[in-house]
This record gives structure tokens, sequence and C-alpha cells, in this order.
């Protein structure tokens, strides 16, 4: 039986909405479930990074050692750029390590978790491993794939960079082409080789109700079957 939910993708591929709907099919059927995203994570570590406390924002952004925050706004749709790989590497290792080692109690636990290529920063910075072999050794080392169900929602980065373009607290397009690039996917036969229940989602059309049927199809064929009663509130809906 699983009990945690990975969705994975790149930026733009559509993660938080799968996250977003997910969580309204599990409280429906009568789940408890909490959430985790990699984006508020590293914002909060960015946050860290610079020692933001309010202060005025210059028209260079507020540096850190590897970040530059460039906009503040609500949780969560902060605008900021990491200069080497260090914090999201931290991030997603804290991360795997948080989901490895949760105490459930029952609840289903949904991670927003970002893929793509390896990064480079330059010389003498470090690499950001992003990639899916990268996120598939670290949910080995916690022996967890046995109960896990991973989604990876892709598109081509000229649809993303398109949806980037739309959104309020988006990147401007070369920083997002320089950042988000193709590449980097989790591979379905090394997900199932470490026992990983596997998945993908291909989402390159602008429909976003077509692309909520799928995955309501996805949770009601795949997800359900699999998950486990324990979390379950039975005759009740949360």
């Amino acid at each position: 039986m699983i009990d945690t939910l990975f969705v994975t993708g790149k930026s733009g591929s559509g993660k938080s909405e799968v996250v977003d709907l997910f969580e309204v099919l599990l409280t429906r059927d009568g789940y408890t479930v909490m959430t985790v995203s990699d984006r508020t994570w590293l914002e909060q570590a960015v946050l860290l990074d610079v020692a933001y406390r309010g202060q005025v924002i210059g028209s260079e952004g507020l540096r850190g050692n590897h970040s530059i925050l460039l906009n503040d706004g609500p949780a969560g749709h902060r605008q900021f750029r990491v200069t080497d790989g260090r914090l999201l590497n931290e991030v997603h290792e804290q991360m795997i390590a948080y989901v490895g080692n949760q105490q459930r109690e029952g609840a289903v636990v949904i991670v927003e978790y970002a893929t793509g290529p390896v990064a480079e920063f330059g010389p003498g910075k470090e690499r950001l491993l992003q990639d899916g072999s990268s996120l598939l050794g670290g949910i080995h080392e916690t022996r967890a794939g046995g109960r896990l169900f991973l989604l990876d929602v892709e598109a081509p980065l000229e649809i993303r960079a398109l949806r980037n373009s739309g959104r309020p607290d988006g990147l401007d397009d070369e920083t997002f082409r320089r950042y988000f690039q193709d590449g980097g996917e989790v591979d379905a036969l090394e997900a199932q080789a470490h026992g990983i229940f596997f998945h993908r989602l291909e989402n390159g059309y602008h429909d976003p109700v077509r692309f909520a049927r799928e995955v309501e199809t996805i949770y009601t064929d795949i997800v359900s079957p699999r998950l486990s009663n324990e979390g379950r509130i039975q005759g009740e809906l949360r």
C-alpha cells in the first residue's frame, strides 16, 4: 500500500495543479492530507540566505551567498534566483529525509518536487542535482520506495515558458529558459527498479478541464486502489 504521492516535473509543467487536485480528491475520500513543496522550502532557504528582514529590495535584488531575492510577495510567490545548486540540493535532501522519517499517523503525504537536468553554475560552484536519477537515489537510501507513487508531469519548454509568462510571480523569459530547460526526467524503469509505482502525465496542451479529468482518472484508477485505509476517516468528508 502507498502513503506518499510524489509529484515531479519541471517548472511550468503543472505540478502545483496536480497537488491541488490530489488534495481535493483525497480529502473528499476522507483522508488526512499533508503537503510538502520544494518551492516553499526553497523560498524559506533563500530568505535566510539573504538575511531578509523586510528591508527595501533594490533594482539588483538582495544578494546572499547562494541566491538573489528579486521581489517580496506572498508566501510561496516571492521572486528569487539561485546562484548555485547549494540551497535546492539541501532542500531536496531534507525533503526526502523528512518523507522517509515522517510519522504519518495515518495521513497521506503529497510531495511537490521540481526535477530537471543537472545544472552547472560555473567553476567552483556547486552543481544543481535536480535530475530524476538523483531523486530516485535519495529515495532508495530511505528505503521508502515500496510505499510511494510517483507522478511525473511533463511539458515541453515552449509550453512551460508561455505559462511562466502569464504568472504574476513568473521569471523573465531569458532567465526561465536558462534555468528550466528540458531533460532530467525520471526514468520509468529506474523508478520501478526501486519498487516505486510510477506514471507519466504529458501536459503539453492548454485545456485545464481535460487536464483535471486526466488527473482524476489517474487518482481513481491507479492511486486510490493502492492507498492504505489507515488514514481514512470512515463516513466523514473533511
